[in-house]
């Protein structure tokens, strides 16, 4: 079984937690507002 994270709301700590987590463990990003819809490496 592998662990996950789910980061909740992309803002200015959202984004920076989701990429440093993202690095080492299989990491979901998620914000209701429109504008983070693309994956972090296209933005």
């Amino acid at each position: 079984m592998s662990n996950k994270i789910a980061i909740i709301g992309l803002g200015c700590v959202g984004i920076p937690l989701a990429v440093e987590f993202g690095k080492s463990t299989p990491t979901i990003g998620l914000d209701i507002k429109g504008i983070v819809n693309e994956p972090i490496w296209r933005l």
